[in-house]
């Protein structure tokens, strides 16, 4: 399994799409505030992206143009370049119903996550990503979105675990063309020296894992691996090791997988005390916390 596959395991990201309709006529939206990964889609016609404190003129978006805001910024969709309209006060309209020509039909939601881990990624993407429908390098992504629109909109379907999967690819498609390889932890898993050494802690996060071990796996001295890792990944090897466990000790409590001290020693701690120690220090609430939380969801 692949870094990118094990992440997007982990992180168990999940689709909701709750707008897809036309506007017509004077109008202005935004939708942040959600705190997630939020996306819009053009399904129809154009309409233009205001960036707050952007000395740029606004950006136009075009049928089959996918906006995607890693961070949940500010920003505002509206029909015109210099929009009087009060934002999210027009009504939108259904596909159903009958609208002028010139409407703007657009499909906007987000992917929800739980787990704190995922900070780790989206710091190393910009605020704003614009994929235009006509980018025939982006051809595949296009293809998902729409089945991911399709699978969501359709009463007859809606399956949450197709949503959950077409999620994973597409952002995992998103991180592969957009995060900064240079410098981040998706860098140092796809750095030449790094990433043999990443994989085998990956495949047994339980192991008795030190610097030392992780510098052997990549043929490196301690030194010079150390000094490349916090180089490239911005953290040390032990505090990603510490952050990765935690992640993965997250999920599994999430899903309801084991009791907490086995997920403290699948996660490679000594005891449940230990464990929950990290947990506590890294992510700012206790294991005995997240799995009360999946008792009740």
């Amino acid at each position: 399994m692949s870094f990118i596959q094990q992440l997007f395991s982990i992180l168990n990201l999940k689709a909701n799409v709750f707008h897809n309709g036309q506007y017509c006529g004077n109008w202005a939206i935004n939708t942040s505030g959600y705190d997630f990964i939020n996306f819009h889609v053009i399904t129809k016609g154009q309409c233009f992206l205001t960036k707050p404190d952007d000395d740029d003129q606004p950006e136009l978006l075009s049928v089959g143009d996918i906006l995607l805001l890693p961070r949940d910024s500010q920003h505002c969709l509206s029909q015109s370049k210099h929009s009087t309209a009060v934002i999210n006060s027009a009504p939108s309209i259904s596909f159903n119903e009958n609208v002028p020509s010139d409407a703007t039909g657009i499909v906007c939601g987000y992917f929800a996550y739980n787990n704190p881990f995922i900070k780790q990624v989206i710091t190393y993407l910009p605020n704003f990503i614009v994929i235009e429908g006509t980018d025939e390098k982006h051809a595949v992504l296009h293809h998902l979105v729409k089945a991911l629109i399709s699978e969501s909109t359709d009463g007859n379907k809606g399956s949450p675990e197709v949503l959950e999967h077409i999620s994973e690819v597409i952002l995992a498609i998103v991180l592969r063309d957009n995060l900064d390889t240079e410098e981040g932890i998706i860098a140092a898993n796809l750095h030449p020296k790094l990433s043999k050494s990443l994989s085998a802690f990956h495949q047994a996060p339980d192991q008795k894992w030190t610097v030392e071990l992780l510098a052997e796996s990549a043929f490196m001295s301690r030194a010079a691996y150390s000094e490349l890792f916090k180089k490239i990944a911005k953290v040390t090897p032990i505090e990603y090791v510490s952050q990765f466990r935690i992640a993965k000790g997250y999920q599994m409590l999430a899903k309801k997988e084991a009791a907490i001290l086995d997920v403290a020693l699948a996660c490679g701690y000594d005891s449940e005390s230990a464990f929950s120690k990290a947990f506590k220090r890294i992510l700012g609430i206790s294991p005995s916390q997240v799995k009360k939380q999946s008792d009740m969801a």
